[in-house]
């Protein structure tokens, strides 16, 4: 079967596999001399990575071997500052919350703007949320909708798509296979 059974008897993650060298109109997974241009800019990187790990997949990424047997140096500084990206962006939580059930409320210190949300399943005892819904109050009172998806999985990563300073936000999960158990649930 080439596509994904939620209800099927087997689990096998998704698996989002690039090239670092796939930009700019390259596509090399061998080393080339002069092909620097072909490296994901680190703003590249962290799309790709929020739309595949964000979306409960891995993400492979292949490097090449120069002459020497090594990665080169640019590449190298590439994936460093690709990883110091992911660090600044997800250090800041703004709150927590983990457990099981199907409703998890994250009361912030004050009021906060808020960018993004992160909730893992912990799926060692398998993925069970079937659909979810991301709501917060404004600090006048006042909910509003925040997203909603299908799936969580390992990782989900979304966008926060109301404007304004929050006091609280919820995860409220309506439609699961067995109970959910949040390993955490993040905004930022």
């Amino acid at each position: 079967m080439e596509t994904g059974a939620a209800d099927g008897g087997i689990w096998s993650p998704a698996m989002v596999d690039i090239t670092l060298r796939g930009a700019n109109g390259i596509h090399s997974w061998f080393w080339n001399p002069d092909q620097e241009k072909g490296l994901y800019s680190v703003q590249q990187l962290m799309k790709i990575y929020e739309n595949s790990v964000g979306r409960n997949c891995n993400m492979v990424i292949g490097t090449v071997i120069n002459p020497d047997g090594l990665v080169p140096e640019t590449d190298a500084q590439r994936l460093m500052d690709f990883g110091k990206s992911l660090k600044d962006e997800f250090r800041n939580s703004k709150g927590s919350v983990k457990g099981k059930g199907k409703s998890f409320m994250i009361q912030l210190q004050e009021p906060t703007t808020l960018k993004k949300y992160v909730v893992q399943e912990d799926i060692q005892f398998g993925e069970r949320v079937k659909s979810y819904i991301i709501k917060g109050q404004l600090e006048n009172g006042l909910w509003v909708d925040g997203d909603k998806g299908s799936c969580i999985g390992h990782k989900r990563i979304g966008q926060i798509l109301m404007r304004g300073k929050f006091i609280q936000v919820s995860l409220d999960i309506p439609v699961s296979k067995d109970v959910p158990i949040i390993r955490s649930f993040e905004v930022f």
